[in-house]
């Protein structure tokens, strides 16, 4: 296997090299401005349109749904306690858990094609055509749809752009969710290759994550080491963190999590968790994208029973767009990006990485950008757990004649489908961007390059505070004990303490 993958990358390195001689573009005029590149169809990430309720259009909701929004119904647990407990209701948990995420999600749920909304009350706006100036054109659409259905979608709108432009070529770039359906549309239209100047895919989420395949088959893992990391930096709480990582080092967050956390509410949650996902992220076929081959059979079966491969079931329509996503684009991501190098198109990634995943995976304590994993991103690059580095001995696996190691030891770029023009980001979430992101976009479209072109967007860079990407430097991590972590906690305590009661003596 790993003989195949150093024979897949060669062929793939020596066609980008061939492909990547620059095309001179002529100066295009643009609703009268003139721009000396091809204009770029940038498809979006969950970025869907304005949804509003029909009976009154003034009252909007953006979806996915705002994180405080979710927050302020799952504080309610006093109300659905009390609701529960006047109607004798044993499953206080569960009701608690289903109603809390139910408010905000039911809205969004879509009947079993998968397509029209189940509630009648709620509409998408009409898309609009939006060309943003300098040969940028924005594909919007609704984020809750299959990449099926908004491959064509975007066929028709490059249509458009093509028309407008007045130019047949055109840069594509693909940005989370937007490069599923990138990737999707290549599947579909690959008479569209000539037209296609470069593209570029950037942490595009086509090989899905962990944790939602997981929940979605009927099962979850809390890593202790990883909540606590994600504590620090996922919700960056440095309390919080700090609190875990003293009952972590003193052994009792593992067994708290054994013992009391897991077998009890575990259950309890699952079951909320597939009937929620039945009655509402079930029905949208975007979600079913993440979830990754070795759970997606589970998961159709735990969530539309053992039927559910039958023409006839309710949710038909919406299982067979989940089913060739998953079969006829994500088990093929190499081959499509193979398909479309060899076609001479040339085929960019950009990853990020250096922040822990969710915790409640198996897979909870992989490299990622605190959503999707180093290696699904890279399609098979090799990478560290979070927080540590690859070991000491160890060597780059392929193309020895260029250095692929990331300068902090946590990335061998190597093993991946195109090293020569993958770059990678430190430090920014999934959805972060940044000054100097938005340029290493521009430069990666624009300029044509490899990762070893500039000194300014190396291969391997990281997020600064003044907003821009400097190369990634070695970084010494210590390991505190447990001891200087309780002497912190209770100084932490003592000053929440003091200020509290200063505040109190100040009214």
């Amino acid at each position: 296997m790993k003989h195949i993958k150093k024979s897949l990358c060669l062929i793939l390195t020596f066609v980008m090299l061939l492909s990547s001689v620059c095309v001179a573009v002529g100066a295009i005029n643009i609703d009268g401005e003139e721009i000396d590149h091809l204009p770029q169809v940038y498809v979006s990430g969950f970025e869907s349109l304005s949804i509003h309720f029909k009976d009154d259009p003034s009252k909007t909701s953006v979806f996915p749904v705002n994180f405080d929004i979710l927050l302020n119904n799952a504080k309610k647990f006093n109300e659905y306690t009390s609701e529960s407990l006047k109607n004798l209701e044993p499953d206080i948990i569960y009701n608690y858990l289903y109603s809390a995420f139910y408010d905000t999600l039911g809205m969004y749920a879509l009947k079993g094609d998968g397509i029209t909304n189940a509630d009648d009350r709620i509409m998408c706006e009409e898309r609009v055509f939006r060309h943003e100036g300098n040969g940028l054109y924005y594909f919007e659409y609704d984020s809750r749809l299959s990449p099926i259905d908004l491959a064509e979608e975007l066929h028709e709108f490059i249509k458009k752009v093509q028309q407008h432009s007045g130019s047949e070529r055109f840069e594509l770039v693909g940005a989370s969710y937007g490069g599923t359906i990138v990737m999707t549309y290549l599947n579909e239209h690959p008479e569209m290759y000539p037209y296609i100047d470069s593209l570029l895919l950037s942490v595009p989420s086509y090989g899905g994550f962990s944790v939602l395949g997981e929940i979605y088959s009927g099962d979850f893992y809390v890593d202790h080491d990883t909540l606590t990391q994600y504590a620090y930096v996922g919700i960056d709480n440095e309390d919080l963190g700090l609190l875990l990582s003293v009952l972590n080092k003193s052994g009792f967050l593992e067994k708290f999590l054994e013992l009391l956390v897991l077998p009890g509410v575990k259950a309890i949650a699952l079951r909320a968790a597939r009937d929620l996902i039945h009655d509402t992220i079930g029905t949208i076929p975007s979600f079913w994208t993440f979830v990754q081959e070795e759970y997606f059979y589970d998961a159709m079966e735990n969530i539309y029973g053992e039927n559910y491969a039958d023409p006839d079931h309710e949710y038909a329509g919406l299982i067979y767009k989940a089913t060739y996503y998953q079969e006829q684009i994500m088990q093929r991501l190499d081959e499509i990006y193979l398909n479309v190098a060899n076609s001479g198109i040339k085929m960019n990634l950009i990853c990020k990485y250096g922040r822990p995943p969710m915790p409640i995976s198996e897979k909870g304590s992989f490299m990622s950008d605190g959503s999707v994993d180093v290696t699904d991103v890279t399609l098979g690059a090799t990478a560290s757990k979070y927080g540590e580095t690859l070991p000491a001995d160890y060597e780059q696996a392929l193309y020895p004649e260029y250095d692929f190691i990331s300068p902090d030891r946590c990335i061998d770029a190597s093993t991946g489908i195109a090293p020569l023009y993958t770059w990678y980001v430190k430090g920014l979430e999934h959805t972060q961007k940044n000054a100097g992101f938005n340029e290493l976009i521009n430069y990666i479209v624009y300029e044509d390059p490899d990762v070893f072109s500039s000194s300014e967007f190396p291969q391997f860079t990281q997020a600064a505070y003044d907003g821009s990407l400097v190369p990634v430097v070695p970084v010494e991590t210590t390991e505190t004990t447990l001891m200087n972590d309780f002497i912190r906690l209770i100084m932490r305590l003592c000053k929440m303490l003091l200020e509290a009661i200063t505040k109190l003596f100040n009214r």
